[in-house]
This record gives structure tokens, C-alpha cells and sequence, in this order.
């Protein structure tokens, strides 16, 4: 075939930072089937994607949302699809479509669901499923549109697709004709002239007008027709005065509609190797000198650059088209790659939309999906969401700086990107639990002012930070309480530990667990006996209790009922303070003014006794 052109010259690998943002141009390289990538905002060049089994690749299409892009291998009959936004600076092939012919050109559809193959060597377009494609290997069912049912469509390369998605329109180089496909159901129409041997096709608006722009390649022509009457409005030489042998070959329309590019191969000497651009208004013809052979071409989306590919050259053409100056980026040393551009030729719009960078952070104790630097296509639109750990809450969503309010529990969507942004999620802690349990061998029931507990049926519950609970331990009939356990285990924190108090009152700082004790001593056991350790028992009389005393220092209280005994207190070396007026509740929370009575005859014979409130009669 005649675009099939192959040389070779040394190059360099540059890198350009992910942070830059801006649009990505794909070059596919002819000879040694490779994308080189550039940073079109700043000429940097990016890196190289070998495309493995992919030879001889020619066509690119890119989708509208910058995460695909479409590789046409022409040995190989294959389609090379690589990541392009995952990793911006190290984009990856992640599939490989098999064909069963030529693929030469080929276009995406806005909505990213369908790409459109022209099939060069049995006119014929291939239609792929863009939804059915996942990362891996897998062979993509293929629908094939022939294209020589109504008017022969033979050796399509060109494909482009309407600003409305309706139509989609395929070069036939071989009948010098042009095919338009129903994209609704795929249905080949009735073809309708061009100039001789089109190749490149583009579509751009002038006003309410909807203009096709043809390369003849022969002819040396930029054909302009109508696309809503399929009717030639134009035919535009791009020759130039001493190099009339010029051959179009690819074509852009500015992302306004103002100008056509065209590049066109000729004498060098004569301004045959060059991009013409050409007023859509007026149709006057200004002659851009690149390098040789310029087999691809392509407009930023901000309508700023113009990027010329050089076959013979191995290089990149970028012309400022506020004055039509160019910068060659050609190939230099480097460590990575041999070279960079090694015979490259990109038939399509090989440039990917303007992009932006979002950066996504979370504050401690949360998450937001998807977080990091990702990058998004102009027009378009992302949502996070904000996920709290466990007992947290979200505090804050800030988006460039400025916190929203109130504040977007459900997730914050960026709507048309126009620009970079960040946004951050912070979170505070929501509640911690209180969490009760019950010991002992009485049985009773703890509720709460906060937290919802009644313990019984509920044990723990959910309380806010630096709010006041009280916890109050009720005994069953015929039992008591007997205190209060505070969990000094980590990360619960210990509250009313040791308190026999039936009320325990704290501040929630933290996950709290409090064990409530109950006892089945029976109401007539009326001498309690503290030891230390915080063990408590109980007895029925006195001489009990004092025969059950091991500390040196003993505590005993007992209720203001009457005591009946002979005491014989014989303990060497012991201190017993023998306590008296509390009350008959087993609590001994608090001391009446009543002291307790003890009736009968005490002997002490070693030891030391402090009667406190007790009246020995």
C-alpha cells in the first residue's frame, strides 16, 4: 500500500511529569510497533508502549474520556487497546483484538461503547463492542459492515464519525467515494462522491453547517462537503505553485471550525513536505514547512497546537497557530529507547482530550473513593464518596480550599471538569459504646440516662463523646448489689471501679466496659466484712464474721438491728474496727446516725477493737 512507509533514526526518551496534566498525543512508530506519548502542553515526551504481538501500527483513535486508546496494526490484523489514565506517564496495553483483515483507519463513538474499523483490503468496516472488552487477552466479537452493497466501497482507510454520533463516515480510496453508516443499526448507506484516492476525513462546523474535509491523495486536493445534502461545496488545491505533485494524506479540523489542516508530501525544496492550513471561510491556503513526508496530523484541544507527524524524519512537527511557527521534536540519545520516533505515521485524531488532575486525600479514621491524583477528561465528571471508620463520623468535605455545606454525607460529584481540583475528607469521632456486664451470684438490672441500656435485654449502647452517663444498678428481689467493676483492659477505659454505690456516673472519653455485681446473700446476713483486694462477705452474726477475718486491719460494719452474742475476739497482733448504723439494704452506702446495739458478753484477750456508732450493752 502506498501509507505503508518504513525508516529509521535514533531518538531519545524524555519524561514529562503526571502532574502536568495536559492533553497526550499517541504516535504510533511504524517500524519498530511502538506508541510514543507526548505531553502536548509541553512538548515533553512522555513513553513508549511497546504493543507486543501489535506490527505495523497505523491508525489511532482516542476516546472521549482519555482512558482508551485504539492502536490499528496492519500486519498483525489486530487492535491494540491500551490504558491510557491509569498510570498517565506509563500507559499499558491491556488487550488485543483479532481481525480477520486490514485494518487501516479508525474512530470511537463520544460514548466510548463502540469503535468503528475501516477494513482496507476487503472494504468492509469492522464494528467492536467497546463494553464487552475487560484487561485480559480474550478474543472480542466482531461485527463487519461491507461497504460495496450500495456504490462500491473499496480500499476504505479514512474513518470519522458526526458531532452527533448518528453517522459515521468512511474514506474509500480505491472507489474515490465516501460511505456513511447508520450508527443506529449499523447500516451501510449509499456512498457518495469524493475527490481521487481520499484518504484522511474529518468533520468540523461552520455556523449551523456541518462540513466533511477529504485528502485526495492523488488529486492534491481538500474536498469540502456538505454533510447534511452529501454534496461537494468545495475543492481546495494544496499544491503549491513549484511543487504541484503535493499528495494530502491526513486532516484536522480546529477544535472552533475555523481552519483545516492538511499535511501533503512533495519536494522538500519545493514546500511539498508541509501542513496546509486553510481558512474554512475564506478557503485561502497558508503552507507550513515540516519534515518530510508528514504522514499524520492533529489539533489540542484548546485549538493552540498543531502536531505534524514526519515518517522520513522520525520527528514531530508542533506549530504555534497564533503565528505558524514550528518546533521539530526530534530523536536524540537516550537511556530507555534506542529512539523515540522511528518511522512514525498516525492516521486519526491521535491528540486525547484536555486534562485535568483531581486530587483526592482522607484525614485519619476514614476513607474517600477514589483517592489519589487521577486524571479527567474536560467535559466530564467524577463522584467520590467518603467512607468513616467504625464509630467516626464525616467533620468536613473540602473542595479547592472552601468547605461544603452542608456538608455531602452521600458523596461530592465534580460536574463538566473545566479545571484541577482537590478535595479532602476529614472525619470525628460519632460515639464510643458503654458496654455492661453482670457477675456475681444475684441476679439485678442496670439501665442508663445515655446509651439506651437496660441490662436485661440490652447491655451496650452508643454515647457521644464528653456526655455525662449514669448507670444505676437495680437488684431482683432478694438480692443487692455489690459494686462496681470498673475494665481497666485497653482501649476501654476504667470508670467507677470499686464503688458500691448503686449510681455510676462518668464522662465518655472512650469505649467504656463496667461489670455490675449482684449477690444472693440473703437480707438476714447483716455483718459485712471488706478485705482487701475489694472482696466482700457477708454474715449472719458477728462471731462469724470475726472468725473469718485474715488482715491484720479489718473493717466491719453491721445495720442498726440488735447483736444477741457472747464475742470472744482473740486475734494477736489484729486491729478490728467494728462499725456500726448502716442501714438493712446490704449497701452500706451510708452511715445512720442510729448506731447498732450489741447485747451480751465480749472478751478480748489479744488484739485491738475500735467500736465506731456501736452502743455494747
Amino acid at each position: 500500500m502506498y501509507f505503508r512507509l518504513i525508516t529509521s533514526i535514533i531518538g531519545m526518551l524524555m519524561c514529562a511529569t503526571f502532574a502536568n496534566a495536559a492533553p497526550y498525543a499517541y504516535i504510533t512508530n511504524l517500524s519498530d510497533n511502538t506508541v510514543s506519548v507526548i505531553d502536548v502542553a509541553t512538548n515533553g515526551f512522555v513513553s513508549k508502549i511497546p504493543l507486543g504481538t501489535g506490527q505495523q501500527p497505523y491508525g489511532v483513535a482516542v476516546s472521549s474520556d482519555g482512558t482508551r486508546v485504539y492502536v490499528s496494526n496492519q500486519l498483525s490484523k489486530t487492535i491494540s487497546v491500551i490504558d491510557a489514565l491509569t498510570d498517565p506517564n506509563n500507559p499499558t496495553v491491556v488487550n488485543t483484538i483479532n481481525l480477520l483483515n486490514t485494518p487501516s483507519g479508525l474512530a470511537v463513538n463520544s460514548a466510548g461503547t463502540r469503535l468503528y474499523v475501516a477494513n482496507y483490503d476487503n472494504g468492509t468496516v469492522s464494528v467492536i463492542d467497546l463494553s464487552s472488552i475487560t484487561p485480559s487477552p480474550t478474543p472480542i466479537a466482531v461485527a463487519t459492515i461491507t461497504l460495496a452493497t450500495l456504490n462500491a466501497g473499496t480500499s476504505p482507510v479514512g474513518v470519522a464519525i458526526s458531532p452527533d454520533g448518528a453517522t459515521v463516515y468512511i474514506t474509500n480510496s480505491g472507489s474515490d467515494n465516501i460511505t456513511p453508516i447508520r450508527t443506529s443499526d449499523n447500516t451501510a448507506l449509499t456512498s457518495f462522491p469524493a475527490g481521487s484516492a481520499p484518504m484522511g476525513i474529518a468533520l468540523g462546523k461552520v455556523g449551523t453547517t456541518t462540513n466533511i474535509y477529504v485528502a485526495n491523495n492523488t488529486a492534491g486536493t481538500l474536498t469540502v462537503i456538505n454533510a447534511g445534502t452529501q454534496s461537494v461545496t468545495n475543492t481546495v488545491s494544496v499544491s503549491t505553485p513549484l511543487d504541484t505533485s503535493s499528495k494530502p494524506f491526513a486532516v484536522a479540523v480546529s477544535p472552533d471550525g475555523s481552519t483545516v489542516y492538511v499535511t501533503k508530501s512533495g519536494a522538500a525544496a519545493n514546500g511539498g513536505d508541509s501542513v496546509a492550513a486553510i481558512n474554512t471561510t475564506t478557503f485561502a491556503v497558508t503552507s507550513i514547512g515540516v519534515g518530510r513526508v508528514p504522514l499524520g496530523v492533529a489539533v489540542s484541544p484548546d485549538g493552540f497546537r498543531v502536531l505534524a507527524v514526519n515518517n522520513y524524519d522520525s520527528s514531530v512537527a508542533v506549530i504555534n497557530t497564533s503565528n505558524n511557527n514550528v518546533n521539530t521534536l526530534v530523536n536524540a540519545p537516550g537511556t530507555n529507547y534506542a529512539t523515540f520516533f522511528q518511522s512514525p505515521q498516525s492516521l486519526g485524531n491521535f491528540i486525547g482530550p484536555q486534562l485535568y488532575a483531581i486530587t483526592a486525600t482522607a484525614g485519619a479514621n476514614g476513607t474517600i473513593t477514589p483517592s489519589g491524583t487521577i486524571m479527567k477528561a474536560d467535559g466530564t465528571s467524577q463522584t467520590f464518596t467518603f467512607t468513616p471508620a467504625a464509630n467516626y463520623r464525616i467533620d468536613k468535605i473540602n473542595v479547592d480550599g472552601a468547605n461544603i455545606t452542608p456538608t455531602p454525607t452521600a458523596g461530592y460529584t465534580f460536574n463538566a471538569i473545566a479545571a484541577a481540583h482537590i478535595i479532602t475528607a476529614t472525619f470525628i469521632k460519632d460515639f464510643d459504646y458503654v458496654t455492661i456486664s453482670k457477675t456475681g451470684t444475684g441476679t439485678g438490672t442496670v439501665t442508663s440516662t445515655e446509651a439506651g441500656i437496660n441490662c436485661g435485654a440490652t447491655c451496650n449502647g452508643p454515647a457521644n463523646d464528653n456526655t455525662s452517663v449514669t448507670l444505676t444498678a437495680v437488684p431482683d428481689a432478694n438480692m443487692y448489689f455489690a459494686g462496681w467493676i470498673g475494665d481497666s483492659t485497653t482501649p476501654s477505659v476504667s470508670v467507677c471501679n470499686g464503688s458500691t454505690s448503686p449510681t455510676c456516673t462518668f464522662t465518655m472519653t472512650s469505649y467504656t466496659h463496667v461489670t455490675a455485681s449482684f449477690s444472693n446473700v440473703p437480707l438476714t446476713d447483716k455483718v459485712r466484712i471488706e478485705l482487701t483486694g475489694g472482696q466482700i462477705n457477708y454474715y449472719s452474726t458477728l462471731q462469724a464474721a470475726f472468725n473469718a477475718v485474715t488482715s491484720t486491719t479489718t473493717t466491719i460494719k453491721v445495720t442498726t438491728a440488735a447483736f444477741l452474742e457472747t464475742l470472744n475476739l482473740n486475734a494477736a497482733g489484729s486491729t478490728f474496727t467494728l462499725s456500726g448504723g448502716w442501714p438493712t439494704d446490704n449497701t452500706y452506702s451510708a452511715r445512720l446516725a442510729t448506731p447498732t446495739v450489741i447485747t451480751g458478753s465480749l472478751t478480748i484477750t489479744n488484739g485491738t477493737l475500735i467500736a465506731d456508732n456501736i452502743a455494747i450493752q
